[in-house]
């Protein structure tokens, strides 16, 4: 190889008027300037003794090794780079990967759940965090390493076979929520889930009950275990409150009948909202109001459970959230009104157009919220109703 310089002028650096060019060790094409012309021959002939090492170097290679090379510098060239960033950046790699402590998954799960007991998350929350996160340790080996866990192993469990597109999407939420943690702790280098592809998910129809049904039901709830149930049948059915996140931590102090309004403290959101009481509402549950205390019967206490009530109004079909969707069907159908049903059941518009809009007729609608109990012509008030109840028990 010959280098040699050349004269170079340049008016803004006019010091500057020998010019060498070479190609570095890198395969990078380099200009360098001199003020002498002893200067750059001095630098060019450094550069060609270091290029007849790297001859003898070369020339140790096999005819594979250079051959290898060569096809290497080819397939970078597109892209502007050299042979040896790739190979720096792939050492830097396996050097992050070897000083990882491979902690066993199983060990760090639990570490996981104990930091969420910290947290602000329900206690649901962190119960189905647990839950999935124990089958996914079975699932990969408790002993295995989590740097070990890799994209294939996460795309596996989150589309088990016999799951659902929802169950595909929790389990990958879920997993995604302890792998970012993991890679946060500094235990991984990436999240595997995030090359995980996403379920499609096409929502269901919501079910409704009919208002046959609905009155069914109310009175089973009237007539079972001294009508513990009805309240919290009521509040789901006709003030459209979601049964867990909602009315099971309702309580009577946030009811007032006289308004007919309840006061929802921690919604899905956790956001506080104001629900108006359908006057139906009013009358079903006017006879079991207390000052406070919860609206929902406690279930470890409860011989009677809701699937007994509804048995017995004998509804065998029974979708998740029914008596929710029920009351957002039946109030839309009543008044047409998508943004004040919305605000009223703590969706958002296009939500309740998308799943609850031409499900019921306003005839049904009307037969809905006139269901009352058997006998009551008129509103019952706040206060003595519920005091009497309270007696009676």
């Amino acid at each position: 190889m010959t280098i040699a310089p050349r004269p170079h002028s340049d008016p803004k650096r006019p010091s500057l008027r020998w010019l060498i060019e070479y190609t570095d060790p890198s395969g990078k094409r380099r200009r360098k300037f001199f003020r002498s012309k002893r200067e750059a021959q001095l630098f060019a002939s450094n550069l060609q003794s270091e290029a007849r090492g790297a001859g003898l170097e070369a020339a140790s290679l096999s005819p594979a090794e250079r051959r290898a090379h060569v096809e290497a510098l080819e397939k970078l060239r597109p892209y502007n780079v050299s042979l040896l960033d790739v190979v720096n950046a792939y050492v830097a790699g396996r050097e992050r990967e070897a000083a990882l402590q491979h902690r066993p998954i199983g060990e760090l799960v639990e570490e996981f759940i104990g930091a969420l007991a910290t947290s602000n998350l329900r206690p649901s929350t962190i119960d189905s965090l647990t839950s999935e996160l124990g089958h996914f340790c079975r699932f990969v080996g408790e002993d295995q390493p989590v740097a070990h866990v890799g994209e294939e192993d996460c795309r596996r469990y989150v589309f088990a076979a016999g799951a659902s597109p929802r169950t595909s999407t929790n389990r990958r939420l879920r997993l995604s929520r302890f792998f970012r943690w993991t890679l946060k702790q500094g235990h991984v280098l990436a999240n595997p889930v995030e090359a995980v592809e996403r379920p499609r998910n096409e929502a269901p129809r919501p079910s409704i009950l009919s208002p046959q049904q609905a009155r069914a039901l109310m009175e089973s709830a009237a007539e079972l275990a001294g009508g513990k149930w009805l309240p919290y049948v009521a509040c789901c059915l006709f003030a459209g409150l979601r049964p867990q996140a909602e009315c099971e931590r309702l309580d009577w102090s946030d009811v007032d009948l006289a308004a007919r309004t309840i006061v929802v403290r921690s919604g899905k959101l956790r956001q506080r909202r104001v629900v108006e009481i359908p006057a139906n509402a009013v009358q079903w549950l006017a006879p079991y109001a207390r000052q406070s205390g919860p609206v929902a019967p406690e279930k470890k206490r409860s011989s009677t459970t809701l699937r007994d009530v509804r048995e017995h109004a004998g509804i065998r079909e029974w979708q998740a959230d029914v008596l929710r969707h029920s009351a957002l069907t039946y109030r839309l159908a009543l008044t047409g009104d998508e943004a004040r049903v919305a605000q009223w059941g703590g969706n958002s518009p296009g939500t309740l157009h998308r799943h609850y809009r031409a499900l019921a007729t306003g005839e049904q609608a009307r037969e809905f919220f006139d269901i009352v109990p058997d006998g009551s012509g008129e509103l019952i008030r706040f206060g003595n109703a519920g005091e009497e109840a309270e007696a009676q028990a």
